[in-house]
């Protein structure tokens, strides 16, 4: 019984463990925190559904910033989506994604907080990358 259990929970764990398959509608990117959010700032102020995020909650190796116009369930809901992103940025584009369970992306937390745009540049000199990017900590009780 308890083999089965723990069998149980094994296939569970693994189940909820594996990425979610979206579609990116991203309106711009940036190398940098800053550089994302000061680019995402006048996007942002046209549609206020969007997210910066990082493409390391996509399983990337290179971290890159990006600001995505609509997080789609399918291709055809982001190609559907471009047309909106076209009145808002330059030149969007589709990215699928496969989230990193747990990541900021995941959970719809924005990698890079808008505010850091605002940041006056005499401070930002003190400032670090890290000290720009946000994070997500698990509590101990789950």
């Amino acid at each position: 019984m308890r083999l089965l259990i723990l069998f149980g929970l094994l296939v569970f764990h693994e189940a909820t463990a594996h990425a979610e398959r979206v579609w990116l509608v991203i309106g711009t990117s940036s190398p940098t925190p800053a550089g994302i959010a000061r680019a995402a700032k006048p996007l942002a102020a046209k549609s206020s559904d969007g997210l910066i995020f990082r493409t390391a909650d996509c399983g990337e190796r290179r971290t890159m910033f990006g600001w995505a116009y609509r997080i789609a369930p399918s291709a055809e809901a982001a190609k559907g989506a471009l047309a909106g992103a076209r009145e808002v940025a330059k030149n969007p584009y589709v990215k699928p994604c496969d989230i990193v369970p747990r990541s900021l992306l995941a959970l719809r937390v924005p990698a890079v907080d808008a505010s850091i745009a605002d940041v006056p540049t005499n401070v930002a000199d003190d400032w670090e990358d890290a000290d720009r990017v946000s994070s997500a900590v698990s509590l101990p009780d789950g």
